[in-house]
């Protein structure tokens, strides 16, 4: 086994876990601060079984019309932290 991969799979055990935590959360709460941290746990989630799948050559690499593929991969693994952000804005923002 390679370190990649070694390091895949542990990456995906863990947010794996995280990830189904998060979805049970999400059945308890409306706050939007949460929805928005819980869904950018779910697309770092989609990511990195993303990577796994084109590491074994089930799916091949995304293209987006013309878009470089490492403009589109790089915009595709960013959008979890950009949620992450919006969440943490949002909580940052609540006058208590």
């Amino acid at each position: 086994m390679t370190a990649f991969l070694i390091e895949l799979l542990i990456r995906m055990v863990f947010s794996g876990a995280a990830t189904f935590t998060a979805i049970l959360l999400w059945s308890r709460t409306r706050d939007p601060a949460w929805m928005m941290v819980i869904l950018g746990m779910v697309l770092l989630f989609g990511g990195i079984v993303y990577d796994l799948l084109s590491f074994f050559g089930i799916i091949q690499s995304v293209v987006l019309q013309g878009t470089p593929r490492l403009i589109a991969e790089g915009v595709l693994k960013s959008l979890p932290f950009l949620f992450f952000f919006i969440g943490f804005f949002i909580a940052a923002r609540r006058r208590r």
